[in-house]
């Protein structure tokens, strides 16, 4: 998809992945996508995949992921959270 995504923890937390959209990221993941074996290798740990980020968001903090960014979500406790995807007039292309 392209929009950007906010994320804000009210309670526990949550771990990203972010993956920056540059061209070899986007055919490294377009590649990935059509693989047969994507239940056997986890696509950040792909060894051509540059520029993995990686965040721990605790309660009270807030996230805003950037148009186009492939990311991975992992939820090590129970936690609730709000957010949501919005359009913007910065990186329309990507959208």
């Amino acid at each position: 998809g392209g929009t950007s995504v906010w994320y804000h923890i009210l309670s526990g937390s949550k771990v990203f992945l972010l993956v920056p959209p540059s061209k070899g990221n986007l055919q490294v993941y377009e590649d990935w996508l059509c693989s047969q074996n994507q239940s056997e290798v986890f696509y950040p740990d792909l060894p051509k995949v540059k520029g993995v980020y990686r965040v721990v968001l605790n309660r009270g903090q807030t996230l805003v992921i950037p148009t186009g960014y492939i990311h991975a979500v992992y939820t090590p406790e129970d936690s609730v959270v709000i957010g949501g995807n919005f359009l913007h007039g910065l990186g329309v292309e990507g959208q």
